[in-house]
């Protein structure tokens, strides 16, 4: 059995509204801020203040499926490890999230991914003869397919296997990218005839900036400061698992096109998230410059090197000698970095706003909801409910309603 065989599980694409970009504009995407009034940026009611006010020109009633054309998909998301559970059963290995959620300190209110919503042993109730393993995920894939829902499968979602971090460390090894090739390739061969839309990993930014960066708030836990974090270094290993991460994602959709998308024909991309980013202050050229290079360090990060072949300038610049070379191809693989997408899935949460010379950035309101064509949205936090509050308290969400109402309805007008 391939040693990731066990511990790695297929997982589905992550919780969010996510937009697929089948072709990039580089120039920007469409904007409609000619409807929109700025706020005063230096005003005391800031923080409860949208980026924009803007009136959108759907209304509820008018926002229906049928207002959006027919190649337009809808869909709902999760992560295996957010729904599986089945943490100890079936041969399922422990993963860096197994780990990092069961170390006191990491999670707020105690929870892990060991039950959840036991999607595994409930699933394993509907189906009369069941196998482990790869079956039951023939046998999920099978399900989706017979109520008429396409599939969209992330390879990677962040669980990766404890076991290859305590090897070779995980995402900081160069190793990573033969095993995650072995994983993909099982991937493919065992569900490519049926699955036709496939993401390398979820979110890069967020495990590498969260994980390896900052207070070590995502697994696999590691930082500088040693008040939180036992282990770690946040000014180099950011970047050396983030390239690390690319080079995986560019080495697999090198594969599935040269072994399986000619007879398969599916897709292959990458889901990226992003902020946007404004300056506070629109006439300081200083915030302005900022504000980009947030953007660089954010987005363009993971997609710069997709689409040029490198990183952004700015990001040389200021990282420099931290910052691995694409030069550094790895031996007897041929592989191209700039064009290793047919599509490009994006995560969008929030906006906030830039100041040159700050660490740390003033965010838009958490109350407000005014997304616009560029995707300058006011985040409605998920920590919006107490992970204590009832049931019915949480059901209770107008706001998010309204937010995917809203979202949804300037995302439509922008396409038009």
């Amino acid at each position: 059995m391939n040693r990731c065989s066990s511990p790695w599980r297929l997982l589905p694409q992550s919780y969010c509204l996510v937009v697929f970009f089948p072709f990039l504009h580089c120039n920007g995407a469409p904007s409609r801020i000619d409807k929109c009034t700025r706020p005063n940026l230096h005003s005391q009611n800031l923080k409860v203040q949208p980026i924009f006010n803007c009136s959108s020109e759907s209304s509820p009633s008018s926002l229906t499926r049928k207002a959006f054309p027919a190649g337009f998909v809808f869909g709902t998301a999760t992560s295996a490890y957010q729904v599986e559970g089945a943490a100890n059963q079936d041969g399922r290995g422990r993963s860096i999230w197994d780990s990092f959620s069961h170390r006191i300190g990491n999670i707020i209110d105690l929870s892990n991914g060991d039950i959840t919503d036991d999607h595994y042993n409930r699933f394993k109730g509907t189906v009369n003869m069941y196998y482990p393993g790869i079956d039951h995920y023939n046998a999920v894939i099978d399900a989706l397919l017979s109520k008429g829902i396409e599939p969209y499968v992330t390879l990677y979602h962040w669980d990766l296997p404890q076991a290859l971090q305590d090897e070779y460390g995980g995402w900081l090894s160069e190793n990573i990218i033969d095993d995650f090739l072995s994983f993909a390739d099982t991937c493919f061969a065992s569900f490519g005839d049926r699955v036709k839309h496939w993401i390398t990993i979820n979110e890069p930014y967020n495990f590498v900036s969260q994980g390896y960066g900052g207070f070590g708030t995502q697994a696999p836990g590691r930082c500088s400061i040693r008040v939180k974090c036992s282990e770690g270094d946040s000014k180099i290993e950011p970047y050396i698992a983030g390239h690390n991460a690319l080079m995986a994602h560019i080495s697999v959709v090198a594969l599935y096109r040269e072994k399986y998308q000619a007879q398969q024909r599916g897709s292959i991309g990458i889901c990226l998230d992003s902020r946007w980013y404004e300056p506070l202050n629109e006439t300081s050229m200083d915030d302005l410059e900022a504000s980009g290079r947030a953007l660089d360090f954010h987005l363009g990060w993971f997609l710069g090197p997709l689409v040029f072949g490198d990183y952004p300038s700015s990001m040389r610049t200021l990282v420099r000698d931290s910052l691995p070379s694409f030069q550094n191809r790895i031996p007897g693989r041929r592989v191209w970095v700039n064009g290793s997408f047919d599509f490009i899935g994006l995560n969008h949460y929030t906006t906030t706003y830039v100041q040159a010379g700050r660490p740390s950035y003033v965010s838009a309101s958490f109350s407000s909801i005014n997304p616009d064509g560029r995707f300058e949205v006011s985040w409605y936090a998920d920590i919006n409910q107490s992970p204590l509050a009832s049931l019915d308290a949480v059901l209770n969400d107008d706001m998010r309603i309204s937010y995917h109402q809203d979202y949804l309805s300037e995302l439509l007008l922008s396409m038009k």
